[in-house]
């Protein structure tokens, strides 16, 4: 028998030899799992690291500020537009001075006159998160809080304001903060605010809730009361229409704000129609004349231009000379030009009363940094439509009211109806008997009930819009509190105008009295 050849025992050898992958699928699996596991490990500990140096940017809107850099031998420097402030920066304004300062890009703080804040700490971390803590000693502040922020859990920041009588934690919101010596004073304008009330040793004594629409007077008294939510109280209509809060509102609600300026202007115009006046008296600016400023071009429409009934608005376009800071047209800030700008727009509309019937001066007008105007570019159009002004009813056919100015095209004397019912109070029950009659009440909690006609849109009592009430509801009711000066009810005699405004200028009111008399226990 032969012997088998070397060339077949090497085959048969390599056949019986089995290749085995199991220790190589284990060692990448291990591998694999490590390489996560210190992944994840880093990025735990990285996740919420500070990514970069936040800053706020400033922007000067009128008059002069200073600051002071966080080193304490600093001195006070003229602040300019555009600089940056970190952790430590404090910034004083002047008198009628009005800043800007934006942080994390759509975070605007509004500083008013005579007004010191620091800047404690403002950070970002990688998630997204970021803290904002600020300092406001004296003066007055505005703020409009981005709430886009709050959506997620994780990322909600952590913006706080102290002042020397309480903490605002901010929750994405709008709202007013007032710094005096003896008191701070907060009116939340828009979302909601945590506020710690603190007592003499600047500890926290409290804490409340402010609603939209409240405001609330902080002392060392409100701070030791068992409930300080009694000191609550509606924000009064006068600031509601304040310059001030009208200003700042308008970066955010334009058409808001100059609907309100519209409302402001039909409610005091006169009952006649005044003549154009002379460029000195119609001229809305009180700041210095600067020659060497140039006076704002007007590029269109030309000069005595008619515009026909069929348009309802118009728009003005003109440029600015380089060293304009603000255009102004009949005293109106214009608020999306910018310094630098060459180019400014002004849109004029009947329904917010800058167009009228007849003949509409407007007059341009530049401002530099100093505060100082230009010469007057005035322009002259012509409007062919009409006007007219709705007559409200009241409780008295021959009483008549003043309202909104609106540009309404011709209808017919039936799809105008003649008689808009004045809203009737069923409680308390003494007013639906006799609405002149004087309710005499001790307590000091009063809820007038009453009932509109059908298409009211909106209620008002004394200015103040209600709320609750809504498009097609036919009653409401409103409740007057006696809280001292913040109230809506003082002691002594209080008169309520209850206002219903429906469609096409419709409008009517009731007026009522109410004596408030407290018990005097001392007696």
């Amino acid at each position: 028998m032969k012997p088998r050849s070397r060339r077949y025992r090497r085959s048969a050898h390599t056949r019986r030899r089995r290749h085995n992958w199991t220790p190589l699928i284990v060692f990448v699996l291990v591998l694999g799992f490590f390489l996560w596991a210190l992944f994840q490990f880093f990025s735990l500990l990285f996740q919420n690291v500070r990514t970069e140096i936040a800053s706020a940017q400033l922007e000067i809107l009128q008059g002069r500020g200073e600051f002071r850099l966080s080193n304490e031998d600093s001195s006070w420097t003229p602040a300019f537009g555009g600089q940056n402030f970190v952790e430590g920066d404090q910034i004083q304004t002047a008198r009628n001075a009005r800043l800007k300062l934006t942080f994390f890009k759509d975070n605007y703080l509004f500083l008013g006159e005579n007004s010191r804040l620091e800047l404690i700490k403002l950070e970002k971390k990688s998630s997204g998160q970021f803290t904002a803590h600020w300092k406001l000693s004296a003066g007055q502040l505005w703020a409009n809080i981005d709430n886009t922020s709050w959506a997620q859990s994780d990322k909600k920041p952590d913006i706080k304001i102290y002042t020397p009588h309480s903490i605002v934690n901010v929750t994405g919101t709008t709202f007013n903060l007032k710094v005096a010596d003896d008191a701070d004073e907060l009116k939340l304008i828009k979302g909601g605010v945590q506020l710690d009330l603190l007592d003499k040793n600047k500890e926290i004594a409290n804490r409340i809730t402010v609603s939209v629409g409240q405001q609330i007077v902080i002392n060392q008294d409100t701070a030791t009361l068992l409930d300080p939510s009694s000191t609550l109280s509606i924000i009064e209509p006068e600031f509601l229409e304040s310059e001030w809060h009208l200003q700042n509102l308008e970066l955010f609600d334009p058409e808001g704000v100059a609907e309100t300026r519209a409302k402001i202007e039909a409610r005091n115009a006169p009952t006649v129609a005044p003549t154009i006046e002379t460029p000195e008296q119609t001229l809305d600016s009180d700041a210095p004349l600067n020659p060497e400023l140039a006076a704002p071009v007007i590029l269109s429409p030309a000069e005595n231009t008619v515009i026909p009934a069929t348009k309802s608005s118009i728009t003005i376009e003109g440029t600015a000379p380089k060293q304009a800071f603000q255009i102004q047209v009949n005293g109106y800030t214009l608020s999306k030009f910018q310094p630098g700008d060459r180019k400014w727009t002004y849109f004029a509309a009947t329904k917010f009363n800058t167009l009228k019937s007849g003949e509409n001066l407007y007059q341009i007008i530049a401002i530099d940094r100093q505060g100082q105007r230009s010469p007057v570019t005035e322009l002259r159009l012509n409007y062919e439509g009409v006007v007219v002004t709705p007559t409200p009813l009241t409780t008295s056919a021959n009483e008549t009211a003043q309202n909104i100015t609106e540009t309404v095209p011709t209808k017919t004397k039936d799809s105008l109806p003649d008689v808009f019912p004045a809203p009737v109070i069923t409680t308390p029950a003494l007013f639906a008997e006799n609405p002149k009659a004087i309710y005499q009440t001790s307590s000091d909690r009063v809820t007038l009930f009453g009932e509109v006609p059908v298409g009211t849109n909106t209620v008002k009592v004394n200015g103040f819009q209600l709320r609750k009430f809504r498009i097609g509801d036919t009653k409401f009711q409103y409740t007057a509190i006696a809280l001292g000066v913040n109230g809506n009810m003082q002691e002594g005699e209080n008169t309520y105008n209850i206002q219903a405004l429906g469609p096409d200028g419709k409008f009517s009111e009731t007026k009522v009295t109410v004596f408030y008399s407290p018990f005097n226990l001392d007696q």
